[in-house]
């Protein structure tokens, strides 16, 4: 039934036009629990995944993805929409997985949560299964790795070398992780517009 409610949402979305869902469809997708993100999001993709009106249904997931990043704060290291990699040993939820698919895989975050995880779905055409993992860093864009290296470094040799033996350790700068954009980094520029961008979760 869910599946056939999805299908139905996305096929009132004109493609050929300016895609958009009523002011009532936003309202009522908005504030989405992590359950209930989890039960559309699988759905969605469980959907494209398998070759059904994938433009559609596409644009459907894109467009829930704009509501949650807009409710996001301003502050956020990472939101709603992110494409991010997994780092680190893969947790127990991820067990089962490849720990090589894992590594290589974009995966985009559908939910962040307020304990420091992070609810992330592969690429579509690879999977749509989505799994809780911890946060590491947030987004992180490639040009500015070596400015967090150097707020990595900056909480000392112990945290530094914790992090080097296991990078799991990470886990436990997450509260700190705003201050990796502080001008004292390296020059480490503020959050920029909102934007899918390249970022690192542990798993």
């Amino acid at each position: 039934m869910l599946d056939r409610l999805i299908q139905a949402l996305a096929a009132q979305l004109d493609a050929s036009a300016r895609p958009a869902l009523t002011p009532a469809a936003a309202e009522a997708l908005a504030e989405l629990s992590r359950a209930e993100a989890n039960l559309i999001f699988s759905a969605a993709g469980h959907l494209v995944h398998y070759g059904a009106d994938t433009d559609q249904l596409e644009l459907l997931i894109q467009l829930v993805s704009d509501i949650q990043r807009d409710e996001a704060p301003a502050e956020a290291a990472i939101v709603a929409g992110d494409e991010v990699r997994l780092v680190g040993e893969p947790p127990p939820s991820l067990a089962a997985y490849d720990p090589n698919w894992l590594r290589e895989t974009v995966f985009v975050v559908r939910y962040v949560g307020d304990d420091a995880t992070v609810d992330v779905q592969p690429e579509l055409w690879s999977d749509y299964v989505i799994e809780t993992v911890p946060i590491v860093l947030g987004r992180v864009d490639h040009d500015d790795f070596m400015s967090v290296q150097d707020w990595i470094l900056s909480h000392g040799r112990a945290v530094t070398r914790r992090a080097k033996a296991n990078p799991d350790a990470l886990v436990g700068l997450a509260a700190d992780r705003h201050n990796a954009r502080e001008e004292w980094s390296c020059g480490l520029p503020g959050r920029g517009p909102r934007r899918p961008g390249t970022g690192t979760t542990s798993a």
